[in-house]
């Protein structure tokens, strides 16, 4: 990042733009490892945008924290068996769920207005906001929402017919393991 920093700054104009997710600001069960990644990332551009600061340039950095984005990566998830999600990954996305142009979108006019940062979709900032004025309760309602995700993905991978592969999650009230 310095070479391009360096290039950046003799220009003195330009955008910089990290695209994060929401796991980058308030953390999900069984994502250590992503959320971690995340929260480097948020810390990587937010040292770099005060080290542009700093040395008076007109370089903006832009940080955007999409909700889910319809891409691979949940195909790609293995899971604890050490098998990926493929299909039933493939069919948890639903309608609602953002496109990958309409997120580019939204990310390039947030980057030439120079927003700071943008969280999409407006769950996504209630949830920031919750996290930031309840903690406990916004760690309760995550947690909530895993479990229906899990949920979600248990009925799909019935309905693919993948269901004896299932390890079932340390969530309570689980105790099936394969």
């Amino acid at each position: 990042m310095h070479p391009l920093r360096t290039s950046l700054s003799a220009k003195n104009k330009g955008r910089i733009v990290g695209v994060c997710c929401l796991g980058g600001k308030v953390a999900g069960p069984h994502h250590t490892g992503y959320c971690a990644s995340k929260f480097a990332m948020n810390g990587f551009f937010e040292s770099l945008r005060v080290e542009l600061l700093e040395m008076k340039t007109d370089v903006s950095v832009t940080l955007a924290y999409p909700d889910f984005v319809v891409t691979e990566l949940l195909e790609r998830t293995i899971e604890p068996n050490g098998k990926p999600l493929g299909e039933v990954g493939k069919r948890f996305y639903t309608k609602n769920m953002m496109s990958p142009q309409v997120c580019a979108r939204l990310i390039l006019k947030a980057a030439a207005k120079r927003q700071r940062e943008m969280v999409i979709p407006w769950q996504g900032k209630l949830g920031l906001w919750l996290n930031f004025l309840f903690p406990h309760l916004t760690d309760r309602l995550i947690a909530k929402v895993a479990l229906a995700h899990k949920q979600r993905i248990d009925s799909l991978r019935a309905e693919v017919g993948e269901l004896g592969l299932a390890i079932y999650l340390p969530w309570p009230g689980n105790k099936k393991i394969l």
